[in-house]
């Protein structure tokens, strides 16, 4: 599943640093994830909540959203980026 407040935004930024060679995927990312087998997983209120009460200092919105619907469905996360360890995610990779 790719999570809703990530696809777009993340392929923009990226976007933005390789220029056309990803702009195919920007102006389609619900396509291209669909092509790839992935469901969005849609953000919800309750997802919301939980990530208004994950602990630590780590106050990034968007982060705190990821690990809050990775806990909540029991979802392994994949990132190369430690800072996800404070929430008790499990991390792969």
């Amino acid at each position: 599943m790719i999570s809703a407040c990530c696809g777009n935004r993340g392929i923009r930024a990226t976007q933005r640093i390789f220029c056309s060679r990803y702009e195919a995927i920007a102006l389609d990312v619900a396509g291209h994830i669909r092509r790839q087998g992935f469901e969005e997983l849609a953000i919800g209120v309750a997802d919301a909540e939980r990530a208004g009460r994950l602990p630590g200092p780590h106050r990034d919105p968007f982060h705190r959203m990821l690990a809050a619907q990775a806990l909540a469905r029991e979802l392994p996360f994949i990132s190369a980026d430690p800072v996800f360890d404070v929430f008790n995610v499990i991390r792969v990779w």
